[in-house]
């Protein structure tokens, strides 16, 4: 069972070769109407014809697998191979019916038949579909892997008579090997008994060794083409999907332009109302605080106690409150692309004097001692003094201010050792920063201490425009901080010269 095709056909070549020569052997003797009746040579004569008979039938079979072979070949669709199978199979064994069946695990189903004359629908067999643990016959081919002849179906044991289908009495069944797996099985029926030889199940055996290659390639086919049809509706779903997204990219993108352009223009609205009310409010709180001061003199005439202590106290809230419009101004003003910078040459050992005698008397009302520190290795600074005096005196304001009694505060001023930029350092013995309120220093009115109960007083901008008066001069700030022993500001500007200083005039930061 099983064997090679092409062992088979040179089997079947030799054999009609031999036949051959017999036959060539014979003609060289007389005619037959040239021998007596009862003459040994009439016997010969029969050997002769058989011979002949043989030769044509081995003839035949050589052909037909040569032709099944060029046909298996070239066809990949798996409907096609089996009915081409089952039509040379016809030419080797010459049944009454006939199909293929194919194995799924312990099912079997007919996937192409021939000869079923009496079944009207045949497209329905085709469907048919049975489980071999159930089916006598087909579960002993399935374990054996063995061709099995049924030279009677009268009286065998587990043959089932189809009412639908015309009596069968021969029968045999021929398994379609591959790789040692049984794919299949063909079966044929004949309606005389003892039809069906050994030789006959060799022929089929060598078709069924064709059959498992061709049927295997045809599987693999339909399977790739499967695949790839499935990949080609993944890919199309996906390009769909992909279309999609841009779609909805391109709209939320819409969106999002309008969203922005209504955003910039509220920041606009926003900003030049700041400006505005800046201004509209630094005029008439100039006016109270020259009148206030006027009062406080004495101009127009001597106050009581009670009443210079009333007009300090004027004066040092209207100065105050000035304080805060001008930071929204400066705020509003840096936001709106509208800060510009007066560069000029600074004098350091001024610049620090001014900045420490402006929080001298905060310092003073609570202890704590006021320290400068200047670098001789530098005197000048090419920036805007009066911008650079509102970073110092902000950062010693808030060390002051987060300084408890008693405390210390230093302004230290350095140049780095590749003198390309100045250190100006805030240090104090403060309440500190922690770790987690580090990234909110630079927000826009935030206070560390933000609350009902905060204990010091401010708008939160003093810190945010240090840091953004200081990146429009081309630098940077960084802190250091630990909770309860202080902190650390270093504000870090790059050393100019007024020709390289000439990116910083273009008013917009």
């Amino acid at each position: 069972m099983g064997s090679d095709p092409t062992a088979r056909e040179a089997e079947l070549c030799a054999e009609v070769a031999r036949l051959q020569a017999e036959i060539a052997e014979l003609r060289r003797m007389p005619p037959a109407a040239d021998l007596a009746p009862h003459d040994d040579h009439t016997e010969c004569r029969l050997q002769f014809e058989q011979l002949r008979e043989n030769e044509r039938r081995a003839r035949q079979i050589a052909e037909t697998f040569q032709h099944a072979s060029m046909a298996l070949i070239q066809s990949l669709d798996l409907n096609q191979v089996l009915e081409s199978l089952l039509d040379y199979l016809h030419k080797l064994v010459p049944y009454d019916s006939a199909n293929v069946m194919l194995r799924d695990g312990w099912i079997f189903q007919v996937y192409s038949l021939r000869g079923y004359t009496q079944l009207r629908h045949q497209e329905q067999v085709r469907m048919i579909r049975f489980d071999a643990r159930e089916h006598r016959i087909t579960r002993e081919i399935l374990e054996t892997h063995r061709s099995l002849i049924i030279r009677d179906t009268h009286g065998y044991p587990g043959w089932i008579e189809l009412a639908s289908v015309a009596e069968v009495r021969s029968w045999m069944g021929i398994p379609i090997m591959s790789h040692g797996e049984l794919l299949g099985i063909f079966s044929l029926n004949k309606a005389r008994p003892d039809f069906f030889t050994p030789d006959a199940a060799e022929l089929a055996e060598t078709l069924a060794t064709m059959a498992a290659a061709a049927i295997t390639n045809a599987q693999l086919y339909a399977q790739t083409q499967q695949e790839l049809a499935e990949r080609r509706r993944a890919e199309a779903a996906l390009e769909a999907e992909r279309a999609q997204l841009a779609r909805r990219v391109e709209e939320r993108t819409a969106d999002l332009r309008v969203a922005n352009a209504e955003l910039e223009r509220a920041s606009r609205l926003k900003d030049e109302f700041l400006a505005n009310m800046s201004h509209e409010l630094r005029t008439p709180l100039n006016t109270i605080l020259g009148r206030a001061e006027i009062l406080a003199e004495g101009i127009y005439g001597s106050l009581t106690e009670e009443q210079c202590d009333a007009m300090r106290s004027i004066v040092e809230s209207g100065r105050h409150l000035l304080t805060l419009i001008n930071d929204i101004l400066d705020l509003s003003k840096i936001e709106a692309g509208k800060f510009e910078l007066q560069l000029g040459l600074v004098d350091l050992a001024s610049l620090c004097q001014a900045s420490m005698h402006m929080v001298a008397q905060g310092a003073l009302k609570k202890e704590i001692t006021l320290h400068c520190t200047l670098d001789p290795m530098i005197d000048t600074i090419y920036a805007d003094e009066r911008r650079l005096k509102q970073i110092l005196v902000n950062l010693l304001s808030n060390a002051v201010k987060f300084t408890p009694v008693g405390g210390r505060v230093e302004l230290e001023v350095a140049i780095e050792p590749d003198l390309q930029s100045v250190l100006f350092t805030v240090i104090d013995t403060g309440i500190g920063i922690a770790e987690p309120d580090m990234v909110r220093l630079f927000q826009p009115f935030v206070q560390i201490d933000a609350g009902l109960a905060r204990q010091h007083d401010g708008t939160g901008l003093g810190l945010v425009l240090v840091q953004r008066i200081t990146e429009a001069h081309g630098g940077s700030v960084a802190v250091q901080s630990r909770v309860g022993e202080g902190s650390r500001f270093t504000v870090r500007l790059p050393c100019r010269c007024p020709n390289d200083a000439t990116s910083l005039h273009s008013g917009v930061y």
